[in-house]
């Protein structure tokens, strides 16, 4: 025996015991007789309580249709329970106990609830089908009219008035109904594990019939008394319920019991359609046993015979009725079939597809669906055979839909558009293709790939760095207020000296710097405006609409103000100033807007960087005259246009030339002598200064290696030149080119090329010092004048700038400071050059101060071809 097995004996013999022990309780404990009552009476009211409560469990624990027939049978049980407190209540208080009496209307309840449940433990749907219904009805008048003749002779002597007999009769015919439909559950289906709960509620409910069939006679008979085999019948019952409750809690426990379909017996459509004779059987069974048909036992076997007969011919004729019918079915079927083969070979070719497929009839109503769309529709539409059009696309989630199908449907011709759908974001392509028939829908989610698109259009036309717009987007925006005749102002922005922060900080770090000044710029638009990135440190803005001149120069403080403000960077913060260009709108020159604002910029950069200027006419003629300027530069070299002259240097010990500065002269064939100070810094902006410089310095020391041996040439560089890590590389090149030695060379520097506080500079230096060169600080006291130059740079010489000598000795300023240069630099064991010198009296005063002087009061700068006579001491 297994272990199931073991408890379900268990089960068994816990409701024997409690059977027997309610039996034989009052005897066994020699109860008196109001105690025997109330043992009756307290029996009367567990049991159906204790059912009741089982049942509640299985139906929390079951599952669909299951769940449904137990809380079928637990709200029968509950009513059984409320009957029976009415009946007891009254008993024990020595009332008369009416009949009927609100008891009886629960009873009878209690019998239709057992009867939904009866019908619905065969049946997964819970919709209450005709057949059910009309089965019922079938039964119950057969048994009803059975009762009839089996209790003829009991209405006929019924004690009771008419309406109460009428309502007695009608307990039995009820009860042996709900029985018949448990059968017939029983007989017409496999309920596999579920058999064994039904078989005993069938059993619990034939208890209830027989016990109502006796109670029934009894009570029509006037001899009805509390207690005896009916009761221990009604409690039977509800001890056989409770049972079925719990080995159903069984079922679940041990195999987690889930829905599922049930199986129809082979035999169930004979059974099923005996029914009618079966009913005929009844009629004239009970008819034999009530003695219609005399007492004589062979009529009454006679008689059951023939109505066995009866129901057997019956069911052979309704079964062969069935099959004939089945039979047309079949050949229906069959005749489908290909029409249905056709639509499975098309469905399976659209349930392949990678679309979503939903198919409309000329009523707008859903034939087929694949897989694909109810997946893509899963939180909009449902799909569903039947369905309509707004239930698959709901007008809140395809707003205009239906309207677009009915048109195309009306021109039968093919549409297709893309929808948006929210929460999340979703897009679907949308195809259409009316017919005849109806209407053919196909439809995918093109999100990846439209976000795909959007995302190459922005990066098109956005900066993939800051997220501005690049410099196509601003092309584009301009040329489209050109188009427009559109007011718009152009504003450049120029981040100064980012190219050495850059190469300073490192590249992930100055990038970090631009995606920052990017999301300053982003946050002073205003909606409407644009910013943009045109590369590099260089961004722009259009400003729309018409502009003046405050409200143009108010936008462009506020915003250089927030470019400059500290940026945070790791372990460090910095700060970037910008320059910036304004080209107001001109609708006459609105397509050179861009090439107005980048010479206002050029202007801004030249004057004082870290401001702005709007461009006049007058930028243009100055950058057309530097361009001019920059092209004859390039050319002059290889044209011979420069030439190198010497001014001497004198040394005051020694009252000798000590060695000649060389100085750049270009003389251009239109323009005639050109001064350095126009241009150097053209050539110091454009990068030509290396080449420049280099042939300078060739062309020096060419020259200085004919010279005598402590005759030196000072040669300048500019700061370009001295940030260039190639320079030394250059330098002894020349030294070894002209065969001059490095001790006669002398480069003189300026502040500016020290203000990039970093290591190249330091390294350059060294690496001259090293070679044997003397580096001179040229132009001291004009710039930073920082002592601070003089520690980290050994230099040899300090060369006091032409502005403080011109006041001397008249000036007592000019006389104090020269004076403490001149102490510092001896203290530092520097030589002091003073530039200038053009009057005696300055020659007088410098002469106890200063190692050497220069100046018109020596010599102007001279020719190479000079130098022999100025050595030789001819002026």
């Amino acid at each position: 025996m297994t272990r199931e097995h073991g408890w379900r004996l268990a089960r068994f013999a816990c409701l024997v015991f409690a059977l027997t022990a309610f039996w034989y309780g009052p005897a066994l404990f020699g109860l008196s007789v109001e105690s025997a009552r109330i043992w009756f009476a307290t029996a009367h009211l567990v049991g159906p309580l204790l059912a009741a409560a089982l049942c509640v469990l299985a139906a929390l624990r079951s599952e669909g249709g299951d769940r449904v027939v137990w809380f079928s049978f637990a709200a029968g049980s509950a009513l059984y329970t409320g009957a029976n407190a009415l009946f007891v209540t009254n008993t024990l208080t020595g009332q008369a106990v009416a009949f009927p009496s609100l008891a009886e209307a629960a009873f009878f309840a209690m019998g239709g609830c057992f009867a939904f449940g009866m019908s619905k433990y065969s049946s997964r749907s819970l919709r209450i089908t005709s057949v059910q219904i009309y089965n019922f009805l079938l039964i119950y008048c057969a048994l009803f009219i059975a009762c009839l003749f089996l209790l003829h002779f009991d209405i006929k002597h019924s004690v009771l008035g008419p309406a109460q007999t009428a309502v007695a009769y009608l307990y039995p015919a009820l009860w042996f109904s709900v029985l018949a439909f448990g059968i017939l559950s029983l007989i017409f289906f496999d309920h596999g594990k579920r058999s064994f709960p039904l078989f005993l509620l069938v059993i619990g409910i034939a208890a209830e019939a027989v016990a109502d069939f006796w109670y029934v006679r009894a009570i029509m008979n006037g001899t009805y008394t509390p207690g005896g085999m009916t009761l221990l019948l009604w409690l039977s019952t509800t001890g056989l319920v409770a049972l079925a409750a719990a080995e159903h809690l069984a079922l679940i426990r041990r195999a987690g019991l889930t829905q599922s379909a049930l199986r129809r017996r082979t035999d169930a459509g004979i059974a099923q359609a005996a029914l009618p004779g079966i009913v005929i059987a009844i009629f004239m069974l009970s008819g034999s046993l009530s003695g219609a048909f005399g007492r004589n036992w062979e009529y009454v076997a006679f008689s059951s015979v023939l109505g066995l007969i009866f129901a057997a011919v019956a069911a052979l004729r309704e079964y062969a009725v069935i099959r004939s019918h089945e039979a047309l079915r079949t050949e229906a079927e069959e005749s489908r079939e290909e029409v249905s083969l056709s639509r499975r070979r098309l469905a399976a070719v659209l349930e392949s597809t990678s679309d979503a497929v939903v198919v409309f009839d000329r009523s707008m109503r859903v034939e087929y669906f694949n897989e694909n769309a109810v997946s893509a529709l899963e939180g909009v539409g449902a799909p569903g055979l039947g369905a309509s059009f707004t239930e698959i696309f709901p007008e809140t989630s395809f707003p205009g839909a239906l309207v677009r199908f009915r048109s195309a449907q009306s021109r039968q011709e093919p549409m297709e558009y893309d929808a948006l759908l929210s929460g999340p974001d979703r897009w679907l392509s949308i195809n259409g293709y009316p017919s005849n028939g109806g209407l053919s829908i196909f439809f995918r989610d093109v999100t990846e790939q439209r976000t795909a698109r959007e995302r190459m259009a922005h990066l098109a036309h956005h900066d993939p760095m800051t997220g501005l717009a690049n410099r196509m987007k601003f092309s584009e925006e301009l040329q489209r207020c050109v188009s427009l005749e559109t007011p718009v102002s152009v504003l450049l922005i120029d981040l100064d000296n980012f190219k050495d922060m850059n190469d300073t900080l490192g590249h992930p770090l100055g990038d970090a710097v631009l995606v920052e000044i990017g999301r300053r710029l982003q946050q002073l638009m205003r909606p409407g405006n644009l910013a943009a990135r045109l590369g590099g440190d260089e961004f722009a803005m259009l400003i729309f609409g018409q502009q003046d001149r405050i409200a143009l120069g108010a936008i462009a403080e506020r915003v250089l103000a927030r470019i400059s403000a500290p940026i945070a960077l790791p372990n460090q913060t910095v700060r970037v100033t910008a320059s910036m260009g304004i080209a107001m709108d001109d609708v006459a020159n609105r397509a050179e807007l861009v090439r107005t604002a980048d010479i206002a910029l050029y202007e801004a950069k030249r004057d004082n960087r870290g401001t702005y200027r709007f461009f006049d006419g007058a930028m243009e003629i100055r950058l057309r005259e530097r361009t001019a300027i920059i092209a004859d530069l390039t050319a002059a070299l290889g044209n011979n246009e420069f030439v190198v002259h010497y001014q001497p240097l004198y040394e005051l010990a020694s009252h000798r030339i000590c060695g000649f500065e060389a100085l750049l002269r270009w003389t251009h064939p239109v323009r005639g002598l050109v001064s350095p100070e126009v241009f150097i810094p053209i050539a110091e902006d454009t990068g030509l200064i290396h080449q420049i410089g280099a042939w300078v310095l060739r062309t020096a020391c060419t020259a200085a290696a004919d010279w005598p041996a402590d005759v030196r040439i000072a040669v300048n560089l500019s700061p370009r030149q001295f940030r260039d890590l190639g320079l030394p590389t250059m330098v002894a090149r020349v030294l070894e080119e002209t065969g001059l030695r490095p001790n006669r060379l002398e480069l003189e520097v300026t502040e500016a090329a020290l203000l990039d506080d970093s290591g190249s500079n330091l390294d350059i230096f060294a690496q001259l010092n090293r070679m044997g060169i003397r580096i001179a600080l040229d132009d001291f006291g004009t710039g930073y004048s920082a002592l601070s130059y003089l520690q980290k740079f050994p230099f040899a010489k300090l060369k006091i700038d032409r502005s403080f000598i011109t006041g001397l000795p008249d000036s007592e300023s000019s006389m104090a400071i020269v004076s403490a240069i001149c102490s510092m630099a001896h203290a530092l064991s520097i030589r002091v050059t003073a530039e200038g010198v053009e009057t005696r009296d300055q020659f007088d005063w410098l002469q106890t101060r200063c190692n050497e002087i220069q100046g018109y009061l020596i010599s102007r700068p001279v020719p190479a071809g000079r130098i022999p006579d100025l050595l030789a001491g001819k002026r």
